[in-house]
């Protein structure tokens, strides 16, 4: 069996690592990007946590994207990538793939949305004290949104691999889990 990687992303809010948790058990490889831009950045004095890779360079930004790639390519297993479509800061957009980017994932099988309403979106924003997030007026998120959608769908045509969308609605975690292990089954094979 070949190894395979599936990108899965949504806004922040949408619900995605609640979603990805839910199929913790199943012997996928969970990868979070945004920790391993993390420990880089860190260790190279780019930034002091998470939320402060927003606010790097774009020169950062990209370096720190490249390493992450190359360190879950080097992983074993089918993975799951925990990870966004773009990052957002006052109005920048930094896209979380390009075309040159995915190149150094080996094994880019397919990419999932994982999307909720806009209302949804916003409140769990508000109540997420794990994390700094802004919050921001519902069109903004919808922005997102569309530049989200629009850069995977970009990829998935250009790259020539599936693209899924899974509606996480509130208060329904266990079938948007569900139907998230039955796009992974098909992809992964297993």
């Amino acid at each position: 069996m070949s190894k395979k990687i599936v990108f899965v992303c949504g806004s922040p809010g949408a619900g995605k690592s609640s979603v990805i948790g839910g199929i913790s058990s199943n012997g996928y490889k969970i990868v979070n990007v945004g920790n391993l831009m993390e420990e880089v950045a860190q260790k190279n004095g780019y930034a002091k946590d998470r939320d402060e890779i927003r606010f790097v360079s774009k020169e950062h930004y990209d370096e720190l994207q490249v390493i992450a790639f190359k360190m879950i390519s080097e992983m074993e297993g089918n993975i799951v990538l925990d990870t966004h479509a773009t990052v957002e800061q006052n109005g920048r957009y930094m896209p979380g793939i390009t075309f040159g980017k995915a190149a150094h994932l080996k094994g880019l099988a397919a990419f999932i949305y994982i999307d909720a309403l806009t209302q949804d979106i916003e409140s769990r924003r508000k109540d997420d004290r794990t994390r700094r997030r802004e919050n921001e007026r519902p069109e903004l998120v919808d922005v997102q949104r569309e530049i989200n959608m629009s850069i995977l769908s970009a990829c998935s045509t250009y790259l020539d691999l599936p693209f899924y969308v899974i509606f996480n609605e509130r208060g329904k975690l266990e079938s948007s889990v569900n139907e998230l292990k039955v796009h992974l089954k098909e992809i992964f094979g297993v």
